[in-house]
């Protein structure tokens, strides 16, 4: 399958599931080491850390792996050498907007808010135009918090390239900074009300040329948004950068002829689709659902030995009359 997705979805990032990964760990790791709860501690707070860097990953990993002394179990291993397919810290690179946790957006922007009344600026320097604020958080960990042209903000905690949203430790700095509205560039279209009305389209000549073009529009649509965007917080509070701006962009459109059309949406449903998805639905489906064949058994789902075990352990047992045990005897084979 992952020969097949590379093949098929070019532009596509294929990840395993964490939860399965880890649900596995007690079959692989042995029946002694299952039971260690310490141990579990220690895998998942390297695991499911998304605030981690590959770095800090690699060396937590070979921490726990060595305390514990699982450099032989191969599971483990091979797990270690495809790491980069289903842990989060080598995904830094993709936008992932929350996928990786199921905790919805609500909650998490709840917890944003919350979170900055419980923070407090701990230090700050500035040298070279760049404003460097050291961040704590309820729990005395320490962020640091960097801030660029007064608009262009980043934090350790990454949160903004997981999530899209901006965490509790750069809304503390920003009330430092006297910044009463979120710079521009920082606020994620995907999460705004306007994500479906402003989302990338491609016309109905585009359609045409298949699924390269129309991923090369929306990568040259969302770049140039990009350089918009940062060019308008660093002008922000300074007129004569804004009309600036302005000019030159009524400059450039008068280069288009007045033939040419000002709107290219396409409105509809399957246009919407098509622009999340990043492909164009093909004229003649090739692949169909596979025929399903009713016979004895199907539909259910074969259970392994551990939960056929467990469904066994807390079922009702027929409880005895005589003696009041519920061990599976009956009055008549009483002892």
């Amino acid at each position: 399958m992952k020969i097949a997705i590379a093949d098929v979805f070019r532009g596509s990032r294929h990840r395993y599931c964490m939860w399965h990964i880890m649900t596995k760990v007690s079959e692989k790791v042995g029946a002694e080491m299952s039971k260690n709860n310490e141990f579990r501690r220690a895998l998942n707070s390297v695991v499911w850390n998304e605030k981690a860097t590959r770095t800090e990953f690699e060396i937590g990993w070979k921490f726990v792996i060595g305390k514990y002394n699982l450099h032989e179990n191969r599971w483990l291993t091979s797990m270690y050498e495809e790491r980069a397919s289903w842990v989060p810290a080598f995904c830094d690179d993709v936008f992932m907007g929350g996928l990786l946790r199921t905790t919805s957006r609500s909650e998490a922007e709840n917890r944003i808010f919350q979170g900055c009344f419980k923070c407090r600026v701990r230090s700050y320097t500035e040298a070279d135009g760049l404003k460097t604020y050291m961040v704590e958080d309820e729990n005395e960990q320490r962020y640091t918090v960097i801030v660029q042209d007064g608009s262009n903000i980043a934090c350790t905690c990454r949160m903004y390239a997981r999530v899209g949203l901006l965490c509790s430790h750069v809304f503390v700095v920003l009330k430092d900074e006297r910044i009463d509205d979120i710079p521009p560039q920082h606020i994620t279209p995907r999460w705004t009300r306007d994500a479906v009305k402003h989302s990338p389209t491609d016309t109905d000549g585009d359609k045409q040329n298949g699924c390269n073009t129309f991923r090369q529009c929306n990568n040259e649509e969302g770049q140039i948004m990009n350089i918009f965007h940062r060019c308008l917080g660093k002008a922000k509070g300074r007129p004569e950068k804004m009309k600036e701006i302005r000019l030159w962009m009524e400059e450039f459109e008068a280069t288009f002829g007045e033939h040419e059309r000002a709107d290219l949406n396409v409105s509809g449903k399957r246009a919407i689709m098509e622009s999340y998805c990043g492909v164009v639905t093909p004229k003649t489906i090739e692949v169909h659902p596979p025929p399903v064949a009713k016979t004895k058994g199907s539909g259910k789902r074969m259970k392994s030995a551990r939960e056929i075990a467990m469904t066994e352990h807390y079922k009702k047992k027929r409880t005895c009359k005589t003696c009041g045990l519920a061990d599976g005897h009956n009055s008549r084979s009483c002892p």
